[in-house]
């Protein structure tokens, strides 16, 4: 549903050209009036009350203050994000404005993919067409283009607008659509012109600018927001809660940051803010009985409220306060404390959680959610082996996949879904892999790996279901890594041992893997970055540097997890308890890969060292007796590997791990940021061919 033709997305500008009246959507409106619109002179003209409206840079401005800003960086930093946006993409753009303020806090805001984990509760996949009212930066914008039939994205401030325009060209998506509004009387959008319409983090605000009472000025938006849903149609509202225990606990008040401002009464506040801000309280935020009484009068059904944690701007759990499994397995803890502190906070949860996702239809009917349908569905496969309850609904910290566990005959399964197309390649790659894995490990290390039970798609959006397997990943629980490195070496050993493949020599495998890994390493910083020759070269003296100091004598190949670190090893009551994450597995591999890049992460947490020298301390270190020499040892022995070998395989492994993260699109770099990574230890590596074999065993 595009609103205006505009140029194709190849200029990245956006640039208006010449159209007609027949070129604009008939849902658009005139937001004064509500008229129909008409082309005069490049402007849009209101038919009935002859307002006329610019277009800039091919977005209708539809609103009155055109110079209106607000923003989490201010407007001169915005333009210039938008400048670098048109030049070198948006995902460059956000890593520039990182490197400049020395901050991720930004970007992360801008490029999480699990802050629209929520889309999940809507219903109508595949069909709807949906209002982002508040876009922002075009984060939620651009995830729900990917899951329903067209998307508006509008927002007051024109830079904002302008990313999201660019961002969503830029990525290829050609059902979004852009306006400039929100500060005249109506939503310009027709009567019943759209299905869904997301207000995250935006009904609390709306009063900020405008005059009147607060509450009035949120029924009206709410009224408007009625009066463009069609008769099914559904809002969505990420939104905090008023009498969230934090703010109990005296944690400032999200917006005024004030403390307690959010638990007095209004007009006490008033005060309050008056006195303190200077400014008066107009951030109204209300408890679930509050919210359920502004949206009746606002004229929608019952509401279905939802408890997003830790908030609704960084979801990682979505909890159904419906749902008693769900409930009881919002709040996990592993020590007495957190257990009896969770066993208080149950039953208070939906009363006392700091935000709320409300879904409100517009009718008394309510329409089931895509989870809903989902768990409906895999009853009706029977994937999941019988009827289904769902139990913990999650964003995974190291993968763009949510996850849906559920309780199914006593037993336990995950569902995966992608937030993104090369999360969804991952999860593809990962069902066809991990058959060959559970013939490869032996027991009980074949017990640690997931099994799939089915793949497929619902209303568009693929999922996998596999078996649940329990426990916490170990880099959130990086005190037991030494505890639990025995299993650790056993299993990277186990899996070395049983796909062990001999190879003609040493020096050929290492080479032919060093020289591949450079070339796909160079190929993607040119393909991505442009430039790098300086670095071609130093991976050139790094290959001949390999296959001059590897002997030529017989070797063995054998499989490769290929992304073997604490983050995907699962520990439960101090033992190794699961193995994720296998689509980066290579069958043919040089062997101990995997455990290096394990021991080289350990070794940059414990040291904060980063960007490529953990493995240059790794590589120093292999020789001199420290925490790992054991458990190296331990592995080498195991697997009849020499130690020898060790030093080159970490220049191996480095090459490895650099490959896995240039190759993944979700993770945003910019040209000088990869050239940070690879800066140091691509020097320090390269300058070894300068050493002769004595003096290099020295360096190690």
């Amino acid at each position: 549903m595009r609103l205006l033709r505009v140029c194709p997305p190849a200029s990245r500008h956006g640039e208006l050209t010449r159209i007609t009246d027949a070129e604009i959507s008939p849902i658009l409106a005139c937001p004064r009036c509500l008229a129909a619109l008409a082309v005069f002179d490049d402007q849009l003209m209101c038919r009935g009350c002859g307002s006329t409206y610019v277009l800039r840079d091919g977005i209708p401005m539809l609103c009155s203050h055109e110079d209106f800003y607000y923003g989490e960086v201010g407007r001169p930093e915005m333009r210039e994000i938008l400048k670098d946006t048109r030049q070198s993409g948006w995902r460059a753009a956000m890593w520039h404005h990182s490197l400049r303020s020395e901050s991720d806090y930004f970007l992360k805001y801008v490029t999480s993919p699990s802050r629209a984990m929520s889309k999940f509760l809507l219903s109508d996949f595949g069909e709807a067409d949906v209002l982002d009212y508040g876009c922002g930066l075009g984060a939620l914008t651009t995830s729900l283009a990917s899951s329903f039939r067209s998307v508006i994205g509008l927002d007051l401030t024109y830079e904002r607008a302008a990313f999201t325009e660019l961002r969503a060209q830029q990525d290829g998506l050609e059902n979004v659509s852009v306006l400039c509004a929100g500060d005249l009387e109506h939503i310009p959008l027709q009567q019943g012109s759209v299905d869904v319409v997301i207000l995250n983090g935006i009904l609390e605000w709306y009063p900020e600018w405008r005059g009147g009472d607060p509450h009035q000025q949120q029924v009206r938006l709410l009224r408007e927001i009625h009066r463009i849903l069609r008769p099914t149609g559904q809002l969505f509202i990420g939104i905090e809660n008023r009498a969230a225990l934090r703010y109990f606990l005296g944690y400032p008040e999200d917006h005024t940051r004030l403390r307690f401002a959010s638990l007095l009464p209004r007009l006490v506040a008033d005060f309050y803010s008056k006195a303190v801000r200077k400014k008066p309280f107009r951030n109204y935020t209300y408890t679930r009985r509050g919210y359920s009484r502004l949206l009746q009068k606002a004229g929608f059904g019952k509401a279905k409220f939802y408890g997003i944690l830790p908030n609704y701007r960084e979801i990682e759990r979505i909890v159904d306060f419906s749902a008693p499994s769900v409930r009881a397995a919002s709040l996990e803890g592993r020590t007495p404390i957190r257990r009896m502190r969770n066993f208080v906070l149950r039953p208070l949860l939906p009363s006392v959680i700091h935000s709320y996702g409300i879904v409100a239809n517009c009718g008394e009917t309510r329409s089931p959610s895509f989870l809903e349908e989902l768990l409906a569905h895999l009853e009706k496969e029977g994937l999941c082996g019988g009827s289904c309850e769902a139990e913990r609904f999650s964003s995974s910290p190291y993968t763009s996949t949510v996850h849906l566990r559920v309780l199914a005959k006593n037993e336990r399964f995950v569902v995966r879904a992608p937030l993104t197309l090369h999360a969804e390649d991952r999860l593809v790659r990962e069902r066809e892999v991990l058959l060959e894995v559970q013939r490869s490990l032996s027991e009980p290390f074949r017990q640690m790996v997931p099994r799939v039970t089915g793949t497929g798609r619902l209303r568009g959006q693929f999922y996998s279901v596999a078996s649940w397997l329990p426990g916490v990943d170990l880099a959130a629980e990086k005190g037991q890594i030494l505890e639990v490195l025995p299993e650790v070496c056993d299993f990277a050993a186990d899996l070395t041992a049983n796909t062990r493949t001999p190879c003609k020599s040493w020096r050929e495998l290492i080479h032919a893997q060093a020289k591949s890994a450079a070339a796909n390493l160079f190929s993607a910083s040119r393909q991505r970055f442009g430039g790098f020759e300086e670095l071609s070269k130093k991976l050139d003296t790094i290959v001949e540097l390999l296959r001059q100091d590897v002997p030529d004598t017989p070797g063995f190949a054998c499989a490769l997890h290929g992304d073997f670190w604490p983050g995907n090893v699962l520990v439960e009551s101090r033992h190794v308890s699961g193995v994720l994450d296998w689509d980066w597995f290579q069958a043919y591999s040089a062997p101990g890969i995997d455990l290096l890049c394990f021991l080289a992460w350990d070794l940059g947490q414990s040291h904060n060292w980063q960007d490529g020298n953990e493995f240059v301390e790794l590589y120093r270190g292999l020789t001199t007796p420290g925490p790992y020499t054991h458990f190296v040892g331990q592995f080498t022995s195991s697997v009849g590997l020499d130690r020898a070998l060790l030093p080159a395989l970490t220049i191996l492994a480095w090459m490895h791990r650099v490959n896995c993260v240039l190759s993944d699109p979700d993770i945003f770099l910019a040209r000088e940021v990869m050239q940070l990574k690879m800066a140091d230890a691509a020097k320090f590596f390269s300058r070894l061919e300068q050493l002769g074999p004595a003096e290099r065993r020295s360096a190690s």
